[in-house]
């Protein structure tokens, strides 16, 4: 008879173990600064169009543009 412990695999070490650089800390910090990002973006727009255009010309534009919008998002 045998008496020896079966043997177990060898536990992998930080050396062998090949890291993946997509954790999911990171994906959702990138997604979080993607969607700052856009709004940052749409405020920044918003301001110009307000401070360098008509607003009685761009009103009507910007309401055909958030419709659109209101639609995608439904």
């Amino acid at each position: 008879m045998n008496d020896n412990p079966p043997q177990l695999p060898a536990a992998t070490t930080p050396e062998t173990e090949e890291v993946s650089r997509w954790t999911l800390r990171r994906v959702v910090m990138i997604a979080s600064a993607v969607v700052i990002g856009i709004v940052l973006l749409i405020f920044i727009i918003g301001v110009l169009l307000a401070l360098l255009t008509d607003v009685q010309q761009t009103a009507p534009r910007v309401q055909v543009i958030r419709d659109i919008f209101i639609i995608i998002l439904t």
